[in-house]
């Protein structure tokens, strides 16, 4: 349980309160109960007391000397003393001292070894003249007793009460906060799938939490209804651009191979082609991400030749490599070099990688291709000697349409090679990380399953 949860903040407010409740309940017990035992017993001492010198004055001639009278009622012990304060008649605990002094119509407590008791002594004028002592005595020792196993029960019990009913707070708590839990899981599932069409579970009990889901799949059927309009509509501008942009590269082509024209007019036509060849780039782009973020896209998997894959890449682009002298080089270390996974996707991820190692490397420089096998993921590594990227761009690098500052390379790209590579590994099951120093080159790291999990 963590120190700064909902959970744990909740459990320690309640034990907190559950304990101070406890504590007064408990302590006004033992109080009350005290005091409630030890006027009890004094009531009936005095009652006792009274009652033997009642029957005294309303039958002088039985007293002090006859043994029928009872000296024990309701667990007080009666004696009766003369005026010099000698035992005459009645009955005392054992081993009680004679020599504790008189004090009439005042209550006094004695501790006698593990006994406490409580005397009241009275003093009695009989008709004949004579005065007379009666003594009360009431043991309390019970009561200390009493006193005693109640401070053990508050000692131990209370402590265990305590533990338990947090205990069974926290689960209820954490019973109650379960939803939490479900919203949490679930909205991190939809930001790693980047599925807007997933929903949070509704419990059938409209209660706060509820009500909250609800909100929830509210904003989130929103968010997905604005972007696959934005879907959409990159899909259908894209699809409107592909036609007229294909009809100028066509008429450029016809005009330069089959036309009279001036060096003027040549190169104006040159420019136009070099132009819409990257407008037709950008169609293409445009088209692959709607077609890869349309929610109901799920690539095939097959048995792929990462390493074949590799050659086939470096191969479209070494033509492209040649204009910068720029090697390429395949080391592999990894096989057999065969993974499930999409093979149009791979072949597209590396085409990417490498040519955004041409676009920013410098002339003469290498781009070098490792792979290898770590655990169950086969692990692809693109390094090249260009010209890097600062440390506060690195998080950037992966955002659509990002580029890097255009005079520090000798061509702009689109900033979507990147946003696709992430895409496609994503897609994967696996993970991508990015090195760099400026000056000194950048080192892309991926790493895919072997065997992707189940979607």
């Amino acid at each position: 349980m963590k120190p700064h949860s909902i959970k744990f903040k909740i459990t320690c407010w309640y034990t907190l309160i559950l304990t101070l409740v406890f504590a007064a309940v408990l302590g006004g017990v033992f109080i009350s109960s005290e005091f409630y035992s030890e006027d009890m017993i004094k009531a009936e001492l005095q009652d006792e007391v009274k009652d033997l010198q009642e029957e005294m004055l309303r039958y002088p001639e039985h007293f002090p000397r006859q043994d029928y009278v009872s000296y024990y009622d309701d667990g007080v012990l009666l004696s009766i003393y003369d005026e010099e304060f000698n035992f005459i008649n009645g009955v005392l605990p054992d081993s009680f001292s004679l020599e504790i002094p008189f004090q009439e119509s005042e209550i006094q407590t004695v501790q006698t070894g593990q006994d406490s008791w409580f005397i009241l002594d009275e003093k009695i004028s009989l008709p004949d003249g004579s005065d007379l002592w009666i003594r009360g005595i009431h043991s309390f020792s019970s009561i200390v007793l009493m006193i005693q196993r109640l401070k053990l029960l508050i000692t131990f019990v209370l402590p265990l009460l305590i533990l338990f009913t947090a205990f069974m707070g926290f689960r209820l708590v954490q019973r109650s906060l379960h939803p939490v839990s479900v919203i949490t899981n679930t909205v991190n599932e939809i930001t790693d799938s980047s599925d807007l069409s997933l929903r949070l579970p509704e419990s059938g009990i409209k209660d706060e939490f509820f009500h909250l889901t609800e909100t929830f799949n509210k904003m989130l059927t929103h968010l997905e209804q604005q972007f696959l309009r934005e879907q959409e509509f990159s899909s259908d501008a894209a699809h409107e651009l592909r036609t007229p942009v294909s009809i100028i590269l066509s008429h450029c082509e016809y005009s330069l191979a089959e036309l009279e024209m001036s060096p003027e007019v040549r190169k104006e036509f040159l420019c136009i082609q070099a132009k819409a060849l990257q407008m037709s780039q950008l169609v293409s782009h445009l088209l692959n991400i709607a077609r890869a973020e349309s929610t109901g896209f799920h690539p095939s998997f097959e048995e792929v030749d990462l390493e074949i894959l590799a050659e086939s890449a470096a191969d479209e682009l070494a033509g492209k490599a040649a204009q910068k002298e720029i090697r390429i080089e395949i080391q592999n270390y990894l096989k057999p070099p065969v993974i499930q996974g999409n093979t149009e996707l791979l072949f597209r991820l590396f085409i990417n990688l490498i040519d955004n190692g041409i676009q920013y490397g410098r002339t003469g420089g290498y781009i070098k291709i490792f792979l290898e096998q770590r655990g169950k993921n086969a692990c692809i590594r693109v390094s090249d000697d260009g010209i890097g990227i600062p440390e506060e761009n690195l998080d950037k690098i992966w955002n659509r349409f990002y580029r890097s500052d255009k005079s520090r390379s000798d061509s702009a790209g689109f900033g979507l090679g990147l946003f696709i590579v992430k895409y496609i590994v994503r897609l994967h099951r696996g993970t991508i990380a990015v090195e760099s120093e400026v000056g000194r080159g950048t080192s892309f790291i991926l790493t895919l399953p072997i065997t992707p999990p189940a979607s």
